[in-house]
């Protein structure tokens, strides 16, 4: 089972067009919608949490308390899932600002998932400085794409992100590609070879 989110702007007709093709035959995707409207999105486009922008890129800090309630709606949602699914696997996927509360949410209740990947997001430490570190965190495997081009997300803060998830001990599988704020087909055909090794490491 994957629950994917999709990015700034988007819904989750987008994620699913994003995500479906990374996923194995058989495999079941639930989809969620942020919970406020974007202003710079068109056609229902929804956000995660408000961020404002200049020349492109972020120029505020994010509204931590609408990330909070996001999160928080992400977790309910796993663990309705997890009422239905018991213990199959179930893996957290998201881009871009989606990618950024799939982090927060695994962080926060590492029990309720499996594994996360995400594609051109970034760590928000602001949002997690209060958690805990827990055992749970210790070997979670994480699955983080990102564009050494991207003009929205900037590399240096994927890599400064997956420096400080080692603090948790989380198993990083790094795929950096020349692109931008994209799911290129690479990443694709890696994110489906990592979520297919999730699903048989889980069964065996």
């Amino acid at each position: 089972m994957v629950l994917a989110l999709h990015g700034l702007g988007h819904d989750e007709a987008t994620a699913r067009a994003m995500f479906e093709p990374a996923l194995s035959p058989g495999m079941v995707m639930e989809t969620l919608a942020g919970r406020f409207e974007s202003p710079t999105g068109a056609g229902g486009g929804r956000l995660w949490f408000q961020v404002d922008f200049a020349d492109g890129r972020p120029a505020a800090g994010p509204r931590l308390d609408q990330e909070a309630a996001s999160r928080a709606a992400i977790i309910e949602r796993a663990i309705a899932i997890r009422r239905r699914i018991g213990d199959t696997p179930l893996i957290l996927l998201g881009f871009g600002q989606g990618g950024v509360v799939a982090l927060t949410a695994l962080i926060e209740r590492p029990e309720l998932f499996t594994a996360c990947g995400i594609a051109s997001g970034r760590l928000l430490e602001p949002a997690i400085k209060a958690l805990p570190i827990v055992p749970r965190h210790c070997g979670k495997p994480v699955f983080w794409a990102h564009g050494r081009n991207d003009p929205i997300i900037g590399h240096e803060l994927a890599q400064q992100g997956q420096a400080a998830l080692g603090r948790y001990a989380m198993t990083i599988t790094a795929f950096d590609h020349d692109g931008g704020h994209e799911l290129p087909d690479a990443v694709i055909a890696s994110l489906r070879m990592w979520l297919s090794d999730r699903v048989a490491s889980e069964g065996s």
